[in-house]
Formats: C-alpha cells, structure tokens, sequence
C-alpha cells in the first residue's frame, strides 16, 4: 500500500538546532578585570575595542602565539609606544592578561566567532523510514518478526473459480506451503496429497504470505505463464491496485508480464498470487524478481514467509538527493527542492483521491 500520507509532513519537517551558542563564558572576569581598565585608558586608541587595530596606528589585530608570560614582557618594553615606562610591573601584567584572553589567544579567537544558526534534517531514507515507523506504530498486528518457516501458503482448487465442487466433498481442495513459485505443469494438474482428485482441465491456486525486502529501492517483478495470473504486493485486499496483471491468457502461449513497486529494507510485505488454469492445453507459472542493483531470478525461498503481515506504508514521492559529498548521506542543507517534496507528498495521490 504505497501513498502520499496527507498529514505527517509537519512532524518529520522538524528542524534540529546545531550548535547555536558562544563556547561557556571564560572562567577570566573580563568585564570587572582591572586589566581591561588600562587597556581602555592606555591601549584602546591604536588597537579599538576589540584587538583588531585601527588604521595608520596599530594596523596589525593583537593576535598571537604568546604565551602570557612572553606577552607582559613584550608590553613592559614596548607599549604605549614611546610611553613604555606608564605600563610596568602589575600593570603590564594586567593588561597582558586582559588581552590575551579577551582577544590574543587561539581560545580567544575560537570564542569571538560566532557560530552560524543551520538548520539539520534527516536524510531522505530516515525520512522515509521514521514515516513508516510512526504510521505502523498505530496498526494493530503490525509487525517485522520473521518466523521460521519459509515459502508461501498455497490454497488449490480443483475449479478455476478458488471455489470447490460439493459433490466432490473437499477432495478437490487442499493447502500446502510452496517453497518456491517455478511450476510446469504440462497438460497434468498439479501433484496432490493421498485422497485428493484433480483434473488437468481446470485448477486453481491462490499464494499467499509476505515477502522480505532487504532493501530500499525499486523492485521488478515478473509473472512467466501460459495462463491467468495476477500478483499484489503491499496491498490489502484482492481489489486493489495489481503489481503485476497478467490476468488475461491468449492462446496458451509462454509470455513475461511485469510490474515494479518501491520498497524500504527491512520490512515484510504481504504478498498474494492468484493463478488458474481453466480448459488451455498446458499450465505453467513462474514468479520473478530483479531486486534493487540485482539480477532477475526466481524468487528465493529466503525472502518468502507463509504468514500474513499488514501493509506497510511506503513513502512515493521522490526527493532530491542528499548531500553525499563526504561519502555518506547527511541531512545538513535544507534546499527548496527539499521543502517542495515535503510539501508534494503531503498532498494525496491519484489512488489516494481514487
């Protein structure tokens, strides 16, 4: 069941704060530091308030590798210049530990730059998993627990209408779970269980169960098959929307009908396939897939359970791609192109206004 959710967009557009603030106030008292008295009094003419220096005096910003001892020495012999001897001793000192962590010091420096407000997000697969986790959460039965057994739930009939003769007295139904989907039944019906009776003219099967994605992207399915044959991933009723419909069978022939859908890894998704055969000469179904960056291949029995899970809800609407400039996703730039999408899948799809 994949839409557009017509309401979360403000609960995961939610911008995080990064670092916002000034680094913790020196444990120096720059305000009440006598030091900054005698800067005021006897410096601040030539350097300005705040060390970076003032034109055709002191050009050059009080910053430097000094440590503080080096800096009252280089105070006490050179400043005020041609004054040198109204800074000396205590006050040299001083004023030397004034500048040196208001404006001098490598901390000093880090403390005057003021840090940006950016704003974070979360990459595109948080985004689309967070959404799927809050909506799921509130689905009673709801879950991602993979059970033991793998293959699907085959239901046969002996008619091709998923119904039973009553004069047949269930011997032309039975249950069983197929491993895997690859059958070439030829001109027989398919091989029954000891008291079951089935003729080659006309059957049915309806699998059932979920489906493992292991991971985010699109999925190719196809259906292989001389007859009807129709399959629904993600969807909860047989009436809804097909994967892949390959439900009207001319002439017999061997043909490839596919589908795509869009999953997110880590989930199970309900899977079902209604397949018969009703008067052809021969039968033959093969189910297929060609996941994300793989090959097409018979299903795996691996990625296949017979028990029912719920829908999951899967995010459609494409966004723009993150920034990968430093070899993984990040979510740290808020584009408009970002926005739009948050703001596209906000509003229902087709199916969702069907």
């Amino acid at each position: 069941m994949n839409y557009h959710p017509v309401y979360l967009c403000s609960l995961f557009s939610v911008f995080a704060f990064l670092s916002t603030a000034k680094s913790a106030d020196s444990p120096v008292d720059l305000i009440h530091h006598p030091g900054r008295v005698i800067y005021e009094k006897l410096c601040v003419d030539c350097h300005a308030e705040n060390g970076d220096g003032v034109e055709d005096k002191a050009d050059d910003p009080l910053i430097g590798t000094r440590d503080l001892d080096s800096l009252t020495g280089r105070i006490e012999r050179t400043m005020p210049e041609d004054k040198e001897d109204l800074c000396v001793g205590p006050d040299a000192r001083a004023v030397a530990e004034y500048i040196y962590h208001a404006f001098y010091s490598a901390e000093a420096q880090a403390r005057l730059v003021d840090v940006k407000k950016s704003l974070t997000r979360l990459t595109v697969p948080q985004h689309k998993n967070s959404i799927t986790d809050l909506i799921s959460s509130f689905r009673k039965g709801y879950s991602t627990n993979l059970g033991e057994k793998r293959g699907l739930t085959g239901q046969y009939f002996g008619g091709y209408k998923y119904n039973t003769d009553k004069e047949k007295k269930g011997a032309d139904r039975f249950d069983r779970i197929d491993r895997w989907l690859k059958f070439d039944y030829g001109n027989q019906p398919p091989s029954v269980p000891e008291g079951k009776q089935f003729q080659s003219k006309e059957f049915s099967v309806r699998w059932s169960g979920g489906l493992v994605a292991r991971d985010t992207g699109s999925y190719e399915f196809t259906i292989k098959t001389r007859n009807g044959a129709f399959m629904q991933v993600n969807e909860g009723e047989r009436d809804a929307v097909k994967t892949v419909d390959a439900w009207v069978a001319p002439n017999n022939e061997l043909r490839e009908v596919k589908g795509s859908v869009y999953l997110i890894g880590g989930r199970i998704y309900p899977l079902q396939i209604d397949f018969f055969k009703y008067k052809e000469d021969k039968a033959y179904f093969e189910l297929l897939w060609r996941p994300p960056h793989g090959v097409l291949e018979t299903i795996p029995t691996r990625v296949l359970t017979p028990d029912r899970y719920k829908e999951t809800p899967v995010i459609e609407t494409p966004f723009p791609a993150d920034d990968r400039s430093f070899g993984y996703e990040r979510g740290s730039s808020i584009s408009q192109e970002w926005f739009d999408a948050c703001l596209l899948y906000t509003s229902p799809s087709p199916r969702d206004r069907g």
